[in-house]
């Protein structure tokens, strides 16, 4: 029964006993439509303690800040050093006058807060602001910690302040997200209990029933923002003031006025039926101000003009109004807006990525160790940019295509990549999740058929052509064909053939990337049996096989019609070769890309690679000249099968190729720069035979060295140059430049091995253990940094050596243990 009687007083809104009593909520409603007017006194009242509640907030983050604890409580005598009372209250007194007795702590800005006393967001921002002023007038040295502290926190500040953006409404006079607010409860209350009112109330409003309504809005939005930055935009910002802009009789003229923060208002209020409502609004703003505004020479005027060309070339181009139309027909979302719906998912999926932690949001100081790597940070990174800003863009619409879109994106990884090692988790982090976008966008990209995939055919064309050796690898007959042919059970095989060559040294070529197109592979399949029919004499069942084998792939490839496609694919895409390429050492191996990003300058060593070395085709007849086959390490082998007894002259079945590792039979001349090796010129050794290797295999191993030794975990004090810093005491500074004479550090060595400075690895080698005996020389054997070169030099005397043996360097060492080679340097400084 209560709930029938307080049902009853809800719904009882017509009068009783002849309208002398009406219903409780009728009452409250009556009461409601007729408010109190507020004085200007209770307004601005109101006002600021609305500011000083958004104050607040900022006020409590900056309280949880690690910084905070030096400016939580107010400063007292017994923070101060000295003795006696009278020596601290002394201090005391000498801080006061510092900061011209003005004291202030965030505990302070707390209470008055809370107890009403601010009477303007400003003063509070001023006592915020005192608080660091204080901590920067008495801690003066920048390289104190409590003036760093001071130094965070206030950046942190003034970030939040000027990002609430309390400044700029206190000046307005007015908090529009505190009347949606009150607004919002007001229509949900005459929702509920007074549908009519409500539907009353909310006429004349677009309710947003789909993405492509937003969408328009925020594009009529977008030009607004563009007409209100124009530089003739100024006399239309505002409504007019009579008094003010002296114009005592506009309203004379003008009978409808409009200005540019009217129309504001009104499209976030959602006032417009249609962008083209707002397209009169826009238009009648410059009619009145040609109405009034008559003189040609009048400077509203000539700014009307300005501003009206420009919106209507902004307006023809953006096309808000045929679209809407197109969308609203239609009753589905245009390609436009699933675009721009596949953007969303993108940024959604980007956001929850597992390795997308150090890109959510925006770098600040607080990320990094120290101030001198965060203004190295801001010196190479120009433009920041994190997946937290791109989301907030893409849900107000601002990218105004989706390649603006994805070029923030881009930019995330750009940044990551530029002040990030290769080998830095963030930057691994910063390769996952790029590859992880990109797949997305190719899937956007063709989704909605925003780029013609002219590689497809070339793609197909290498595809066909792995499952072309493939099939022949897996076929019974080329079971003799498979591996490289055994140089011990067949040796005179290489004196007969000079080119070997067999499936697996072709999967490994295709795989590697190293067939510039389909016909180069083509070729070293007929090598393959020619060299098998070569050898094996007529009649003979290898050459049976071989010769059955052959027309195999003829069939296949005339099948498979690898040529006509590649050559498709080549067309399309203007003549360009779309096949995979590799670069090639002179040894005639693959120079793979992860073994030049071992290096640190793999950039430049690659570069470097392709300046010198020469790629080598297998059936080249123009090679500078041809190992002897005494010294081939390239050799070619085969299995035998039968005896030789019974055939007369040796029946073997071939197996073309080269041994695992070995690269081609024919090397270019590299005398230029093998002299740069000095005496101890490096060699390939390969089950005993000798053959001269590229100078860039021996400098590239050099590059991997020294990479080894600055990623070592106990290396870090040997990577930078020891400069004054690193002591912080200038005399002890003077102390190790006697004691040591030459410095030397790993990153003055990494920069001289890139400039080609050494003649020769052996003085690579003296500059790495000079490191080490410098460091021997001026710390005792009980520093951790004595340790540690104990520790980075035994590791590199153990590569050291092994590459010794590889390359025949002849530095003195080779034959030493590390322990030997230890000693003796100890010995030294002892």
């Amino acid at each position: 029964s209560s709930n029938k009687q307080i049902q009853q007083h809800m719904i009882d809104v017509s009068p009783g006993d002849g309208g002398k009593q009406q219903g409780l909520y009728a009452q409250l409603l009556m009461q409601g439509s007729k408010p109190k007017e507020e004085t200007e006194e209770e307004k601005r009242q109101k006002l600021v303690d609305e500011l000083i509640r958004l104050a607040t907030k900022i006020l409590n983050g900056l309280r949880q800040h690690r910084t905070a604890a030096y400016f939580m409580k107010p400063v007292d005598k017994g923070s101060f050093g000295g003795e006696s009372p009278e020596e601290k209250e002394a201090a005391f007194n000498e801080y006061l006058k510092i900061i011209d007795h003005k004291p202030m702590d965030l505990t302070t800005v707390t209470e008055k807060a809370r107890g009403g006393e601010y009477k303007s967001p400003l003063t509070f921002r001023d006592d915020m602001r005192q608080i660091f002023k204080n901590c920067r007038a008495f801690n003066t040295d920048p390289e104190s910690i409590v003036h760093i502290a001071g130094e965070k926190l206030s950046d942190t500040f003034e970030a939040k302040w000027k990002e609430s953006g309390i400044e700029d409404l206190w000046e307005a006079g007015e908090i529009r997200p505190l009347v949606a607010r009150v607004e919002s409860r007001t229509c949900l209350s005459l929702h509920n209990h007074h549908p009519e009112a409500y539907q009353k109330r909310q006429s004349g409003k677009v309710k947003f029933e789909d993405d492509h309504t937003q969408r328009m809005w925020s594009l009529c939005l977008q030009v607004l923002r563009e007409l209100k930055g124009h530089s003739a935009s100024w006399p239309f910002l505002k409504p007019v003031d009579p008094a003010v802009d002296n114009a005592p009789n506009y309203f004379d003229t003008v009978s409808k006025p409009m200005d540019l923060g009217t129309i504001t208002d009104k499209l976030a209020n959602r006032q417009y039926e249609n962008p083209s409502e707002f397209k009169a609004d826009i238009e009648l703003v410059f009619d009145n101000c040609f109405a009034y505004n008559k003189a040609d020479d009048n400077v509203v005027r000539k700014a009307g003009e300005e501003l009206r060309s420009y919106f209507k070339s902004r307006w023809e181009k953006s096309d808000i109004e045929s679209k809407f139309q197109s969308g609203s027909k239609s009753g589905e979302m245009s390609k436009e807006d699933e675009m721009w719906r596949e953007c969303d998912r993108i940024v959604h999926f980007l956001k929850k990525h597992k390795c997308a932690k150090s890109f959510l949001k925006p770098v600040t100081e607080e990320h990094f160790a120290s101030s001198e790597l965060w203004e190295k940070y801001k010196e190479v990174v120009k433009r920041p940019m994190d997946i937290s800003s791109i989301a907030r863009k893409q849900k107000k619409r601002r990218y105004k295509t989706i390649d603006e879109f994805k070029d923030d994106v881009m930019l995330i990884f750009e940044n990551c990549f530029k002040f990030n090692f290769p080998g830095d988790p963030v930057h691994k982090a910063g390769q996952q999740l790029k590859a992880g976008f990109k797949a997305r966008w190719r899937k956007l990209q063709e989704k909605f058929g925003l780029v013609k995939v002219v590689t497809k055919p070339v793609e197909e064309a290498w595809r066909k052509a792995q499952e072309l050796v493939k099939n022949l690898t897996e076929n019974d007959l080329s079971v003799s064909f498979r591996a490289p042919v055994d140089r011990i059970s067949v040796p005179d095989y290489y004196d007969v053939i000079k080119n070997p060559m067999d499936l697996c040294t072709i999967q490994r070529k295709l795989d590697s990337k190293q067939y510039a197109n389909p016909s180069q592979l083509r070729e070293d399949m007929l090598l393959l049996f020619a060299n098998c029919k070569q050898y094996n004499t007529e009649g003979d069942p290898m050459r049976a096989r071989g010769e059955e084998l052959l027309g195999l792939f003829e069939t296949m490839w005339k099948e498979s019609e690898i040529d006509a496609l590649f050559e498709a694919g080549s067309q399309d895409s203007g003549g360009e070769s779309q096949g995979p390429a590799n670069t090639t050492a002179s040894d005639g191996t693959a120079i793979q890309e992860a073994t030049a990003q071992l290096s640190n300058d793999s950039d430049d060593l690659m570069q470097e690679q392709s300046n010198h070395n020469r790629s080598l085709d297998d059936n080249d007849e123009t090679s500078n000249r041809k190992v002897p086959d005494h010294e081939t390490a390239d050799a070619n082998a085969l299995s035998v099968e039968g005896t030789g007894a019974e055939r007369g002259p040796k029946k073997v079945a071939i197996v073309e190729g080269v041994e695992e590792g070995e690269g081609d039979t024919t090397v270019p001349s590299i005398e230029t720069d093998a002299n740069k090796l000095g005496d101890g010129a490096a060699t390939d050794v390969v089950h005993g035979d000798v053959v001269p290797p590229s100078s860039m295999t021996v400098w590239q191993e050099c590059q991997k060295v020294v990479f080894m030794l600055k990623k070592h975990k106990s290396a870090s004090a040997f990577i930078q140059p020891v400069t004054v810093a690193t002591f912080g005491d200038p005399q002890l500074w003077e102390k190790y430049m006697q004691v040591v004479g030459t410095p030397m550090d790993l990153s003055t060595i990494s920069d001289k091995l890139k400039e080609r400075s050494y003649s020769s690895p052996v003085e690579l080698m003296d500059d790495i253990l000079l490191v080490f005996e410098n460091c021997y020389k001026f710390n005792y054997s009980v520093d951790p940094v004595y340790q540690s070169a104990v520790e980075v030099q035994e590791k590199f005397l153990k590569r050291w050596i092994a590459l010794e043996s590889k390359y025949h360097l002849d530095s003195g060492i080779g034959s030493q243990t590390s322990g030997d080679v230890l000693d003796e340097i100890w010995s030294k400084i002892k």
